[in-house]
């Protein structure tokens, strides 16, 4: 619902349809390194509703920079009543510093749009009239895909949206420390998902194993939680956020009638801003 929210709402695309592109992402993201879950739901999406991949694609970088920039915020936040560990720390600064340019960036399209094209098409100037025209092509469904938010509805409900996202995971992970006699508070739990969020931005290995249990371990020592209990907490809390992602993102891969390998080698043309 929330990525929904990014697309003109004139031409909403089918609920049904988000939500196989995105469980499939899933997939590839706990199967596939580097995050290519997120171009593999970029190309479903877009064979779905027939829409420009580069458009798409837009959605999902905004997506991810709003989010990577309100996970730095609330982690800063919450350090005011927790200790952060060196290593958090310092990637959360580079990460919220990068968030920050990728944002303006982003916005400076919307803004300058018409000097974007005019500096790409001097840049260019060499090339044949149809690469030109498809470059300019695919810039134009990009950053109409980044428009969105210039829409005051539609910022409010992608910040509603992630208000619901981060308190359903928040309860999610107070339940299942409660099962093992870890007693977090909500701000504690808060503060360890944050650890982790600041850590799995990072393209990483599939399904963020051994990324996902450092920082997690990190942010339990932190505040003073450690031992076995502990490391079984991760683990557990690991694999159910691995788990139930697998089986549903197999699910609707069977449903699409694609197969993931396939999925993988269409989105390297989605990586390098094909139509």
């Amino acid at each position: 619902m929330r990525w929904r929210t990014l697309f003109d709402v004139n031409s909403l695309p089918g609920k049904a349809n988000f939500f196989i592109a995105m469980t499939v992402g899933y997939l590839a993201n706990n199967i596939l390194p580097a995050r290519t879950g997120e171009f593999v739901r970029v190309l479903m999406l877009a064979r779905y509703e027939s829409i420009p991949s580069s458009t798409v694609l837009a959605t999902v970088v905004l997506e991810r920079i709003i989010e990577l920039i309100v996970t730095v915020l609330l982690l800063y936040a919450v350090v005011l009543f927790f200790p952060l560990p060196a290593t958090i720390q310092n990637t959360g600064i580079v990460l919220g510093i990068l968030g920050l340019i990728c944002f303006f960036i982003l916005a400076s399209f919307q803004i300058w749009r018409n000097l974007y094209y005019q500096i790409i098409k001097k840049v260019l100037w060499f090339l044949p009239p149809d690469w030109l025209d498809k470059i300019s092509s695919i810039i134009y469904h990009f950053i109409n895909g980044i428009s969105s938010l210039s829409n005051f509805r539609n910022s409010f409900s992608f910040l509603w949206y992630t208000f619901i996202i981060w308190l359903i995971e928040i309860i999610s992970l107070w339940l299942v420390a409660s099962a093992f006699n870890i007693n977090l508070t909500l701000g504690e739990s808060l503060f360890v998902l944050l650890s982790i969020g600041i850590g799995t931005i990072i393209p990483s290995s599939p399904g963020y194993i051994g990324t996902y249990e450092f920082f997690a371990i990190n942010a339990l020592n932190a505040i003073n939680i450690d031992g076995s209990n502990a490391i079984a907490f991760v683990f557990v809390m690991h694999a159910l956020t691995f788990i139930f992602p697998l089986i549903m993102g197999a699910i609707c891969l069977i449903i699409s009638g694609h197969s993931l390998l396939s999925l993988k080698k269409e989105s390297i043309n989605v990586g390098m801003l094909e139509k």
